[in-house]
């Protein structure tokens, strides 16, 4: 100081972070957590111990309460993961739930995308990267389907059509329309999806699974379902109702 003395304490900055402190610090975290928790619930009333275990003891006390506590901490460990790498490179992201969300939404379309499929590869995207995403306005849905009653669209074969797959909004229903096909006689693989049902109480999810020939014939397709849709009648109604539609935008779209 001003006045010749030496300074009793000194901070220096540490050459390497101390492994003792690394290790420690989150012990001590959960440790100074359990303190201020059981204070707080004293405080309140509630005796702390008993509180505490059922906080952390009792909903892994069984197997459901077991399962419970993963479904829950899987998505937070999912953000936390992501999270951790924007921390590391020292930007800050406030996004979680929106990267939780969209991230639900990609996986849900790759799960469609390898239906059936089985095997380590499938989680190597490769080629199915090109996969289309192509939503039909009302307008668009009405003018393919005036095009198509009055013939103003000339009428092609399905191999000419130049996707490999694709998938295709109109209205409530999602076709995942697949060249990659399980039969020699097939051109096209297609699954369907179709919401019946005005707001999600009555929502109700349709489902069904055909083929596509070179001249648009349709081949449904064998496949353990529920609901309205376990009912074959009804999936060969539901397959029929998509086809002029699909076939009327598959030939748009050919050269």
């Amino acid at each position: 100081d001003t006045n010749g003395r030496s300074k009793l304490i000194k901070i220096v900055k540490r050459d390497q972070p101390s492994r003792a402190i690394f290790f420690f610090t989150p012990v001590l975290a959960i440790f100074l957590t359990l303190v201020a928790g059981g204070l707080i619930f004293f405080i309140l009333g509630f005796k702390p111990f008993e509180a505490l275990k059922f906080f952390f003891i009792v909903p892994i006390a069984d197997k459901y309460g077991f399962s419970e506590l993963l479904l829950k901490a899987t998505p937070l460990c999912l953000i936390a993961i992501g999270l951790s790498f924007c921390f590391k490179s020292n930007n800050w992201n406030i996004g979680a739930e929106g990267q939780l969300t969209f991230g639900a939404i990609v996986s849900g379309g790759v799960a469609l995308l390898f239906y059936e499929q089985e095997g380590f590869y499938i989680l190597l995207l490769g080629d199915y990267l090109d996969t289309r995403y192509v939503r039909l306005t009302d307008q668009h849905y009405d003018q393919i389907a005036s095009a198509m009653n009055e013939g103003e669209l000339e009428s092609k074969n399905s191999s000419k059509c130049p996707a490999e797959r694709f998938f295709l909004h109109f209205n409530e229903t999602i076709l995942f329309v697949n060249k990659q096909t399980e039969e020699d006689s097939a051109v096209y693989d297609v699954e369907m999806v179709q919401n019946e049902g005005e707001s999600d109480d009555s929502m109700e999810l349709l489902f069904a699974s055909f083929s596509i020939d070179d001249d648009y014939a349709p081949s449904l397709k064998k496949r353990v379902t529920s609901g309205k849709t376990a009912d074959e009648n009804a999936q060969q109604q539901l397959m029929r109702s998509v086809i002029p539609i699909l076939k009327g935008f598959m030939v748009a779209i050919t050269d």
